[in-house]
């Protein structure tokens, strides 16, 4: 579980890639950010009442298409959207 981050739930930045599987990403001011260059790849996750769901940093977001997410009502920064689809429940 990775809730109640007042910042970002999980950041990437540098060259790097973060996998997140089979998690609870609910409550943060953004639940996910890829910086440029990076990448973060989605599994099996609930992405649940974050302030944005899904933030622009310049990277790329991956996601294989098994993700939920409901909620995210929208923060101060621009919201992206993963390479690949996440359902809506």
């Amino acid at each position: 579980m990775i809730t109640g981050n007042t910042g970002v739930g999980v950041l990437s930045g540098g060259t790097g890639t973060v996998s997140v599987t089979n998690s609870l990403l609910a409550g943060n001011q953004v639940a996910v950010q890829a910086d440029t260059g990076s990448t973060i790849r989605l599994s099996n996750n609930d992405v649940y009442d974050n302030k944005t769901g899904f933030a622009c940093g310049g990277g790329t977001l991956v996601s294989a298409a098994n993700n939920r997410k409901v909620g995210n009502v929208g923060g101060s920064l621009p919201v992206c959207a993963p390479t690949q689809t996440i359902t809506v429940e």
